[in-house]
């Protein structure tokens, strides 16, 4: 892409958002000195954002990456958590991961889902089970090896709650 089709590839994403021809002009200068797009297109924000909220105040919809509203079942409280749509356009993971949803011919509001968090004694419960099952080696954990460990040597782990 030269530097000219840069610019007016800047300049497009500039237009759907209304910015005045200064923010225009520094968003092209930013884009082709730092690389960094200001506005995500239109396309890739429907599929990022959330498409709404739950009447309990949750976000739905939208990527599970995305900046969105928690809320806790039990309390109701609300956080926000989650990676703006500038910040995701501008990383080549999500990024590609939109185009191979969009080759896949999937829609782009792929799912709908609700982010309200299960209650927290639900929570520690699935955790407590977790652990128990990692304890009778269900899932097993692979042995943590010191960083001065050298193959061939027997390893002392000592420090890392070894026996």
């Amino acid at each position: 892409m030269t530097n000219e089709e840069k610019a007016e590839f800047m300049a497009d994403l500039c237009a759907d958002n209304n910015c005045t021809e200064d923010q225009r002009e520094d968003h092209i200068r930013i884009f082709l000195k730092r690389k960094w797009k200001v506005h995500a297109s239109r396309a890739f924000r429907d599929w990022w954002e959330p498409t709404g909220f739950a009447p309990n105040g949750a976000s739905v919809g939208g990527h599970t990456s995305s900046r969105r509203c928690w809320v806790k079942k039990e309390t109701g409280e609300r956080r926000t958590y989650g990676i703006g749509v500038v910040r995701a356009f501008n990383n080549d993971h999500y990024v590609q991961e939109f185009h191979d949803y969009l080759r896949g011919g999937m829609n782009p509001k792929w799912h709908e889902w609700n982010s309200t968090t299960a209650p927290e004694q639900e929570m520690l419960n699935i955790v407590k089970q977790c652990m128990e099952e990692i304890k009778k080696g269900v899932f097993p954990v692979p042995p943590v090896r010191r960083l001065d460990y050298k193959p061939g040597q027997e390893p002392d782990n000592t420090h890392v709650g070894g026996s």
